[in-house]
């Protein structure tokens, strides 16, 4: 997340996965790599389909991130 996210400017960070949604130990794992200042949230793959449109209309710069791609 430093890497790119910080350049970026990224504010908001959502994580897609199921398991790691199901899994508060993991979720606090990743929590550890975000840095301060940008908000980190766990979906699961339906509630992220749900939430596009909303997030595609954040003025902030922010990241959905998917364990793989299942077209």
């Amino acid at each position: 997340m430093i890497g790119w996210g910080v350049p970026l400017q990224v504010k908001l960070l959502v994580l897609v996965d199921d398991a790691v949604r199901a899994n508060e130990w993991e979720q606090e794992i990743y929590r550890m790599a975000v840095p301060e200042g940008v908000a980190v949230e766990f979906a699961t793959v339906a509630e992220a389909a749900g939430r596009l449109p909303r997030l595609g209309q954040r003025p902030a710069p922010h990241l959905l991130l998917t364990a793989t791609w299942q077209p």
